[in-house]
């Protein structure tokens, strides 16, 4: 196979773009989308306003490669939120780069894993783990626990061992996360990653965001390793309403529709 030539896309085009596709399936003229998984947020708050674009073109403007970048990644982010994930991974390969950059990564990562590209989102999380500060790696260890039990080919006694080895390395950055990690060596309870959320003196929407966050990767493991669907399925969708800015909600719902 020939090897693919390098995208090069119009800055004003692609604003231009962008902008009759968010028209077309947006009814406001700005849009916000906020979204984080805990206390660590990929990009707080992303606010994109059509006008503004629309009012901006590469002939009255002189955009950095920087400027172009930030931009890129917030379409990418909006067409995530709004279920366009195919539209997004395009934009978020035009972003690909040697230079390491956690916002993008953080949100490319798991957009590979909503697409069930699940080996690339492995060597994504990998890179998460050992480039990224410590609440992004730590999220992007919990993604490996994830990722390993539901993709893993063998036995749930092998899987559980795999698991305990892999939270042998992780090191929580909250109490609820470290009953979480409890969770996944197979001595804690899913109840009590909840019960430590709810201690917590979060502001409503961190603590809306920790429980989705904690809801998903919980309920992987009672769906993939104690084989408890019914038990996953009602943690998903206990706690699908809080979801609407965490960057967990699409695979929430693949999960619900799923079982």
């Amino acid at each position: 196979m020939a090897k693919p030539q390098k995208l090069c896309v119009s800055f004003g085009l692609l604003v231009k773009y962008w902008v009759t596709t968010i028209k077309l399936f947006l009814r406001a003229s700005v849009v916000v989308v906020s979204f984080g998984f805990g206390m660590f947020n990929a990009c707080a708050s992303t606010t994109l306003s059509a006008s503004e674009l629309a009012s901006s073109s590469s002939g009255q403007v002189t955009y950095s490669p920087s400027d172009e970048s930030a931009a890129i990644l917030k379409l990418a982010v909006l067409n995530d939120a709004t279920d366009h994930h195919e539209k997004a991974r395009v934009l978020y390969d035009l972003l690909g780069s040697d230079e390491f950059n956690q916002n993008v990564s953080v949100s490319s990562a798991v957009n590979l894993a909503v697409l069930g590209r699940y080996d690339e989102a492995k060597t994504a999380f990998t890179t998460i783990v050992s480039k990224g500060d410590v609440r992004a790696a730590t999220y992007a260890q919990f993604w490996q626990l994830w990722l390993t039990a539901k993709t893993f080919k063998g036995s749930v006694t092998a899987l559980q061992k795999e698991l305990e080895e892999k939270v042998s390395h992780l090191k929580p950055q909250t109490a609820y996360q470290q009953k979480l990690v409890d969770v996944y060596a197979g001595i804690g309870s899913v109840d009590s990653v909840f019960t430590e959320i709810a201690k917590l003196t979060f502001d409503e929407r961190s603590r809306r965001d920790a429980r989705v966050e904690m809801a998903f990767f919980a309920g992987g493991y009672l769906e993939f390793v104690h084989k408890d669907l019914i038990g996953a399925k009602q943690l998903y969708v206990r706690e699908l309403p809080w979801s609407s800015e965490s960057i967990e909600r699409p695979l929430l719902e693949q999960a619900i529709n799923a079982l």
